[in-house]
């Protein structure tokens, strides 16, 4: 049922479940001698702004989810981002 599943964009206060999804990741596209980062890494990789993780929970769980890069626009001086997932 979807009414138990929560989509939540990450903040630097969300570094466990930022490792959570790192350990899905690692089990689902089959990584091979991974290290995990530290934990300090991963906060300052979620308090930048062009940086972004989105999980899915369920049961308070990580199930699912991504992570996607702002890029700045190149080809126009339109200042809407251009996501990179």
């Amino acid at each position: 049922m979807m009414n138990d599943l929560l989509i939540k964009k990450l903040s630097v206060t969300d570094v466990s479940c930022f490792e959570n999804l790192i350990i899905l990741f690692e089990a689902v596209f089959e990584m091979k001698k991974f290290s995990m980062p530290t934990s300090e890494y991963l906060r300052e990789l979620l308090a930048k702004e062009n940086f972004h993780v989105f999980v899915a929970l369920k049961e308070g769980s990580v199930i699912g989810g991504l992570t996607a890069y702002t890029l700045n626009q190149y080809y126009s001086q339109n200042r809407w981002p251009t996501f990179l997932i």
